[in-house]
């Protein structure tokens, strides 16, 4: 221990532990920084791979079109602080994609052991296996022999594994640079696994036109989608046929911009806990209780003992909202948080609305002889409203 009083600056080994061990809490997080790096790589299929669920280690390989890791690159991927992203702080304002800091894969070396293989458009058919020290400096280049047109790479010894262009992470040995923190990890490895799965379904219900894959140690499919082309087409592979059915759509045309998704307040498409509400912002997952709150409470007025399925997405223009707050990025400031709540707060819609709304409802089914579902440019009372009375209009059931 150091001379009482004395200031000293500690060894970069040091910094760089304690730094990484605050943005690489969790196995979620290693799954979410892998996937994120995935995507704005610009993959079209993202498939993530556990171990003994996780605890012996987590592999991610993407397929996209012909990106990569160029090979000057390959010196630099693992340091921290280096990044394609931004040039200066000024550009955070702006950012687009999901990482901009430099500080995911130079933190997981910190925390376990990170091999890369990749192969980019402009190196293929050639590619190469990356090996790094705890500090990112890259320890080991080596060719990946090619076999019929594809690269052959042998993952733990195991099984071989074949790909054209694109890049393999593969993660081992988590947290064992943190004792405390291995013991935990192992000993909570159920939620671990849980918490992973709950961050693949959140991509996978947004991204479109990308395939997403998730497999259990014995390789047996957990999540899937097919690149699908719509949100409602994720919902419905990812949760059932009956389930997407359940949902009815809304967007309103606010500053920002707003769409989503949420299930009918009637017995049969709700949720006894709010275990599946996802909200979005620019695509990016993010934590917004006081939306969730709201949302919750305007459907309690029409189903006081359930909660909502729900997908919000929030189009935002740049400059905003800041997402450099914590290490996850899911905490984002808005700049107009107010207006957004305000123009989602709706006030209880009164008997005599609701008396009227159905017999409009009625009489448009008995002239159509069909009741519309798509809700656009309406707000969630008239969303949940409308869904709460389609029952009672196809009965001719009118409340006294």
């Amino acid at each position: 221990m150091s001379a009482a009083g004395r200031i000293q600056r500690l060894d970069g080994s040091t910094t760089h532990t304690i730094a990484s061990a605050q943005v690489i809490l969790s196995l979620a997080n290693i799954v979410k920084e892998l996937v994120e790096n995935s995507l704005d790589a610009g993959a079209t299929s993202i498939e993530v791979r556990f171990r003994d669920y996780g605890l012996n280690g987590v592999e991610r390989f993407l397929s996209d079109n012909g990106s990569g890791i160029r090979k000057e690159d390959y010196v630099n991927l693992a340091l921290k602080s280096y990044t394609s992203k931004i040039r200066d702080f000024q550009d955070v304002e702006t950012v687009s994609s999901f990482g901009f800091r430099g500080e995911a894969l130079s933190s997981i070396c910190a925390i376990g052991s990170l091999v890369v293989t990749t192969a980019s458009r402009e190196d293929a058919p050639s590619g190469n296996r990356l090996e790094y020290y705890s500090n990112g400096v890259l320890r080991t280049c080596t060719s990946v022999a090619r076999e019929q047109g594809k690269f052959t790479l042998m993952i733990m010894a195991l099984r071989s594994m074949t790909f054209r262009t694109g890049t393999t992470i593969t993660v081992n040995n988590l947290f064992e640079s943190l004792p405390v923190r291995c013991r935990e990890f192992k000993r909570n490895i159920s939620k671990e696994y849980s918490a992973c799965l709950d961050a693949m379904y959140e991509y996978a219900i947004i991204c479109e036109i990308t395939k997403f894959l998730t497999q259990s140690s014995k390789r047996k499919l957990v999540i899937g989608t097919s690149g699908n082309s719509s949100i409602r087409d994720n919902i419905s592979q990812l949760f059932s046929s009956k389930a997407a059915s359940g949902v009815i759509s809304f967007h309103k045309t606010l500053t920002p911009h707003e769409a989503g998704f949420t299930e009918r307040p009637q017995k049969g498409y709700t949720r006894n806990t709010p275990d599946q509400q996802y909200i979005f912002i620019n695509q990016r997952p993010s934590d917004m209780p006081k939306v969730s709150k709201l949302v919750n409470e305007v459907f309690r007025q029409y189903n006081s003992l359930h909660y909502p399925f729900l997908v919000i997405n929030f189009t935002l223009p740049n400059g905003v909202f800041d997402v450099n707050v914590t290490p996850d990025k899911r905490t984002i400031f808005l700049h107009n948080e107010n207006n957004i709540l305000e123009a989602l707060k709706v006030r209880k819609i009164t008997s005599s609305e609701i008396y009227d709304l159905i017999l409009y409802r009625i009489c448009f089914q008995t002239y159509f002889k069909t009741v519309p579902c798509q809700m656009n440019h309406m707000d969630l009372r008239l969303v949940f409203i409308i869904s709460w009375t389609e029952d009672l209009c196809r009965n001719n059931q009118v409340p006294i």
